[in-house]
């Protein structure tokens, strides 16, 4: 992990809050996925198909869910969407298990539940690159991405040693419970009421009234006016010039004419 990315994340108590909700609920989805889930298969249905099924059926919900998440996102609470996603994303997986052996409520519940659990990846993105300086978005997502993920290589580990020494009903009680208990840090957590969208920036009003340059219309200004005075006062003097002039050679035509 990059130090830089590390230290802004230290900084930032809602994204630090985020990437550890990320990976403790990762480390509990790997043992789910990878051991509780195959070891109920096996003893509840028998068939290697419904683990398939269950596995196909939780991948469209995902992709129906980010679609979902994308479109619902800017018009709902990004708190309320993420926490209500988690909720019902998250622990009912194990529960749906503890309570049922038959196939088919576990299909309806992990479509449901991946659909509601893909509308947090749109939150999450917005969220980052918001909060993240351009400088810093590189190092900071590599983070992000490293510690979501940290928990992932123990999650099969853990869920494998708990099955073997305490059974898979309790396992599956166990994760549930902690998963449970997870995700409701949005709604106990200061920090996660920052969890919204940004305030739009208004842009300036524009200054009210005329500017001091434009006061004056053209032509009218004491700069104008001083000209076009000039101009008449000008023009009166080459009159009066023509005039003596014209004056001059009447005086002297009239005397020729006496000579």
């Amino acid at each position: 992990m990059a130090p830089a990315g590390w230290a802004f994340l230290r900084g930032d108590r809602l994204l630090l809050g985020m990437i550890t909700m990320a990976a403790l609920t990762n480390l509990l989805d790997q043992g789910l996925s990878e051991v509780l889930l195959p070891v109920w298969v096996r003893d509840r249905i028998g068939s290697a198909g419904a683990l398939g099924l269950i596995a196909g059926i939780g991948g469209l919900g995902s992709v129906l869910g980010n679609l979902l998440g994308a479109w619902i996102s800017p018009r709902l609470s990004r708190r309320k969407l993420f926490t209500v996603g988690f909720l019902v994303g998250g622990s009912p997986r194990f529960f749906v298990l503890v309570l049922t052996a038959a196939l088919s409520p576990v299909l309806v519940l992990y479509l449901v539940s991946d659909a509601f659990g893909g509308t947090l990846n749109p939150v999450i993105g917005a969220t980052s690159y918001e909060r993240i300086p351009d400088e810093l978005r590189a190092r900071v997502l590599g983070t992000i991405r490293a510690s979501a993920w940290v928990g992932i290589p123990f999650g099969a580990l853990l869920g494998g040693y708990a099955v073997a020494g305490l059974g898979l009903r309790a396992t599956l009680l166990g994760f549930g419970v902690a998963y449970l208990l997870i995700t409701l840090a949005p709604l106990v957590f200061p920090a996660w009421r920052q969890l919204r969208r940004p305030e739009p920036v208004s842009a300036a009003p524009p200054p009210v009234g005329p500017s001091p340059v434009g006061q004056s219309p053209v032509g009218q200004s004491p700069v104008g006016q001083s000209l076009a005075g000039r101009g008449v006062d000008d023009a009166h003097g080459h009159d009066e010039e023509r005039d003596d002039h014209e004056g001059d050679q009447r005086e002297i035509l009239e005397q020729g004419h006496g000579l």
